[in-house]
């Protein structure tokens, strides 16, 4: 009985003990604290820059009155208030932001006009996300696709593709830091030619690529204040099949590597990233690729963090 009496009191002294005890402490996550800009109804990423040591953002939001176009930033600090930007819009989407001066944001999008037919526009937005300059039409003869690159004062340079829908040709524009495109007309740069890509060198030159409609090639060519020196193509693009559709075309590099993607979907709806390589001074690149990652069966696939 005695005995009985005694493990009674020692295991409700170790449940006194436990209930005292600290909790054991959380690990760390390796994932920063999350931190929510906007609520959005789209699927789209939002634009983004970086700018005057703020993250900056704008997305298409939409209420009750319908869509409309939003922006924000974050800084060290935390989140401004959204604002939903004075941009009469129809249906806009393909938002771009580059940095622009004195704290200021070039906004660059797609949209139909008064006809109908799909245009591009820019807007200059202050650090408080006033509408300083637009919307701004910087196409008259549509816009299908287009690809800016901001310089270091603060320019915009913008290479857009529009026309006849089945002969689509590349036009260059040029929007000063006060967000004011320049007057003149420019002539077309590129012929047969449709989803522009830019590619900033280290030495300071822009290089612009884009894909040939007709041959179905990569095409690049320095362009130098809106002028383009001589073009050269440099590999072939991933055949299209009937039903097969491109969703994107981009350029990037390394310290030493030139590279070009493109995502497409088949027929089939399978979705397929291809790609290719070379160094920065190549004339000509191999031939594309598909980017997939293949491990042997009889070896286990190992990836790190997030991989």
């Amino acid at each position: 009985m005695n005995t009985l009496r005694t493990l009674s009191l020692t295991l409700v002294l170790l449940f006194a003990l436990a209930a005292c005890a600290q909790p054991p402490p959380t690990p760390a996550s390796a994932w920063p604290t999350r931190l929510v800009l906007a609520q959005a109804e789209q699927t789209d990423a939002p634009a983004l820059t970086v700018h005057d040591g703020r993250v900056w953002a704008a997305w298409i939001g939409a209420d009750a009155g319908g869509v409309h176009q939003d922006a924000g930033w974050l800084d060290a600090a935390g989140a401004g208030q959204p604002v939903v930007l004075p941009l009469p819009p129809t249906h806009p989407f393909a938002q771009q932001l580059f940095p622009a001066r004195d704290g200021n944001v070039h906004l660059l999008w797609l949209d139909a006009d008064a006809n109908g037919d799909t245009q591009l526009y820019s807007a200059l937005l202050s650090g408080t996300l006033a509408v300083l300059r637009g919307p701004t039409p910087l196409t008259e003869n549509g816009a299908w696709r287009y690809a800016a690159h901001a310089d270091d004062s603060g320019v915009l340079w913008v290479v857009s593709s529009g026309g006849i829908v089945s002969e689509p040709s590349l036009t260059v524009r040029r929007v000063d830091a006060q967000g004011r495109p320049r007057i003149e007309e420019q002539p077309a740069v590129a012929a047969d030619a449709d989803w522009p890509a830019l590619r900033p060198a280290a030495d300071g030159t822009l290089w612009l690529y884009w894909l040939s409609v007709s041959e179905n090639r990569v095409w690049a060519v320095a362009l130098v204040e809106g002028q383009t020196r001589a073009a050269h193509d440099i590999t072939e693009a991933p055949a299209l099949n009937a039903g097969d559709h491109l969703e994107s075309f981009r350029v990037g590099q390394d310290g030493t590597q030139q590279y070009v993607f493109w995502n497409l979907t088949r027929a089939n709806n399978e979705r397929e990233s291809w790609w290719t390589h070379g160094a920065l001074t190549a004339g000509t690149l191999p031939l594309p690729e598909r980017l997939r990652v293949e491990a042997a069966s009889t070896s286990p696939f190992a990836t790190g963090f997030a991989g």
